[in-house]
């Protein structure tokens, strides 16, 4: 099974590259948009979520948004010792996300967030109070901060996830779509999913980046960065953003925390909307390393591949950067 779909991937970014070289082909012909860098009419062009984002960051499995926060506030995150026996097990102990970010967007003091766009999308009901409270104070900020209730996947649906009480009640970490994930009684929940790579093309790929006046740091060209924590769902949407061609179109770094050894007692793992299992993690390692070796190998992808996560503010606690604190937490 999964020998057929590293096939299935394969053929399907073969396509991609064909079209690709046809499309370049016909550049002087067409009309380009400074900022996207693709074809289009600007006449019959419709308005997309990312025009006028210069930068974007794109918070695939935000939960309560602390990687956001981070981006936006980075002096209230100093950098400590990733305390995470997951993140120190698997070799991500000294991951940094306020390193990662300057790599990405520049020196923090060069940066400036009204030139930066951030997408949240997070499928947890749970968590639409810190979310929308999220998005109002950055809002009243002037920054851009989107909120988006939704799940991701490789088609846009509705799919049940479950509750399965992993970790702490209030980040309830491992809201999936993968029952074999339930220790005991799981609630359910249906759950609205966009396809990804949809999502990515329609609304951020090829917009109007506007001219940076502000950023004192020139160096640093317009990107497209996303992290992706979407509990096991990685297997099925990655190998979607692969073979569309939309990963190596649109996105600049993939920051990805992949589910192999560190949740081998997970497995097997069965996605039933996709007739698909990965048996062991051994298996989650062999596709997981033949994806990134595809993305790595493609002569016309300049996507850099990130493994990390840094859980080191994992339930935040700080206060909001106009000074009131986080109330979604009196409800647990």
């Amino acid at each position: 099974m999964i020998i057929c779909l590293i096939i299935s991937i394969l053929a399907n970014i073969t396509q991609y590259q064909s079209k690709h070289q046809s499309e370049s082909s016909i550049l002087s012909f067409a009309t380009i948009v400074r900022g996207g860098g693709g074809i289009r009419d600007p006449k019959k062009r419709k308005p997309k979520l990312g025009d006028g984002c210069r930068h974007v960051f794109l918070d695939v499995g935000s939960n309560i948004g602390v990687h956001s926060r981070i981006l936006f506030e980075p002096k209230m995150y100093p950098i400590k010792n990733n305390t995470n026996a997951i993140a120190a097990n698997s070799g991500l102990a000294k991951f940094s996300a306020r390193h990662f970010f300057e790599e990405q967007f520049g020196l923090e003091g060069d940066r400036v967030n009204t030139e930066i766009c951030i997408f949240a999308f997070e499928p947890n009901p749970k968590h639409i109070q810190r979310q929308r409270e999220l998005e109002q104070v950055y809002k009243n900020m002037g920054w851009r901060y989107h909120f988006i209730q939704a799940g991701v996947s490789d088609v846009d649906s509705e799919i049940t996830f479950y509750h399965i009480g992993k970790g702490n009640k209030q980040l309830e970490r491992g809201f999936t779509m993968i029952k074999e994930r339930c220790n005991r009684k799981c609630d359910p929940e249906q759950v609205k999913v966009y396809r990804l790579s949809d999502w990515i093309n329609n609304e951020i790929h090829d917009r109007i980046i506007p001219e940076s006046d502000r950023t004192l740091d020139k160096t640093i060209d317009p990107r497209v960065v996303m992290k992706m924590d979407v509990e096991m769902g990685e297997w099925i949407v990655l190998p979607d953003l692969i073979s569309s061609g939309i990963l190596c179109q649109s996105l600049d770094t993939l920051l990805a925390e992949f589910h192999t050894y560190t949740h081998r007692r997970d497995f097997p793992m069965h996605f039933p909307n996709n007739n698909f299992t990965l048996k062991t993690h051994l298996e989650a390692g062999i596709l997981k390393r033949q994806m990134i070796k595809m993305i790595e190998h493609n002569m016309i992808c300049n996507t850099n591949i990130v493994e990390g996560d840094d859980e080191s503010y994992e339930l935040d606690g700080i206060p909001y950067p106009d000074g009131t604190e986080d109330s979604s937490w009196v409800n647990y």
